[in-house]
């Protein structure tokens, strides 16, 4: 039988995230109230962290991307497509965070299939308003 509650270890382990990124998701604003405790770590209820961890987990991939196969994308179409800034991409990709290139007229492009699972696995950033 499967608990009601969850608590930090058991949402780390769930999501696949270190520990460090759960503690950042408990300190925000929308995170569930804990309903109880379990030992030394504080319970929350499971169907509360799935809402609450659903709605900022991944990054969406947009349908055109995944129409395009395993064509090669230059970065600044990767940055358009996805809707990310251009130094986001050109980062990843110098820090090997977007796979392994295929250099074509001296240009690094990475197979949109390739892009498109690494990305979808990055957690999405929301920019906070002032």
């Amino acid at each position: 039988m499967e608990r009601p509650g969850i608590i930090k270890p058991e949402i780390a382990e769930l999501y696949g995230v270190p520990p460090g990124t759960v503690n950042d998701w408990v300190r925000a604003a929308d995170w569930p109230e804990p309903i109880g405790k379990r030992g030394r770590f504080v319970e929350y209820d499971r169907a509360d962290v799935v809402a609450a961890v659903v709605g900022r987990r991944f990054h969406k991939v947009p349908d055109t991307v995944k129409a395009l196969g395993s064509q090669p994308l230059t970065q600044q179409e990767i940055a358009e497509l996805f809707g990310l800034d251009y130094g986001t991409v050109r980062v990843d990709a110098s820090r090997g965070r977007l796979g392994e290139p295929v250099v074509k007229n001296g240009v690094r492009m990475f197979p949109a299939d390739q892009v498109a699972a690494i990305i979808a696995k990055r957690r999405a950033y929301r920019k906070t308003q002032a």
